[in-house]
């Protein structure tokens, strides 16, 4: 049996995204065509990628994959869709943004969970945590702004500084079955 092989391999540059899966792509020698999308990463190519085309004979053109790209892999499935890694680790690595977006909710959850940020902002509305136990350690300042604050404790509030200093503007209240000072 005889098979026919490609009449072109090679490199190509994304002129224009098109319709149904198709760019128009320019090959060595800047013959213009439209090319197929062909490959099984569903990666979204930009104007000035460069793309790997196979074409036996105009217009039945591919591409087959992506030598250099700036455009988007996006997967999207219409159900619901789950990454496992039973016997082993997830990494997510970005060179820019991680960002992640829900229109319900969001949730993590594990037995143990580490953070590291240089810097974490956290912005919300409405932060309500439930804690056993809430442990701080800051070896420099721990700063609250508020309008209002207020601390409740069921049994006991313990402060222990080396030096403390109560200031306020108006009246301070101090209730208490006994008042021990000094």
């Amino acid at each position: 049996m005889i098979v026919e092989t490609a009449g072109y391999l090679g490199p190509a540059r994304v002129l224009a995204a098109g319709e149904s899966g198709y760019v128009q792509v320019a090959m060595a020698g800047d013959d213009v065509m439209w090319a197929r999308m062909a490959m099984a990463v569903p990666y979204r190519p930009e104007p000035g990628d460069e793309v790997l085309v196979i074409c036996n004979e105009p217009p039945h053109a591919y591409v087959i994959g992506v030598l250099h790209g700036h455009g988007t892999t996006t997967l999207r499935v219409p159900c619901d869709l789950r990454l496992e890694a039973p016997r082993g680790e997830v990494h997510i690595v970005a060179g820019k943004t991680i960002r992640m977006r829900s229109e319900v909710a969001m949730e993590l959850g594990a037995p143990h969970g580490t953070f590291r940020f240089g810097r974490l902002n956290v912005l919300v509305t409405t932060l309500v945590q439930r804690l056993t136990n809430a442990f701080t350690w800051a070896t420099g300042l721990v700063q609250a702004k508020s309008g209002r604050l207020r601390w409740i404790a069921e049994e006991g509030w313990f402060v222990r500084a080396r030096r403390a200093h109560v200031r306020t503007t108006d009246n301070i209240h101090i209730t208490g079955k006994t008042v021990h000072l000094g």
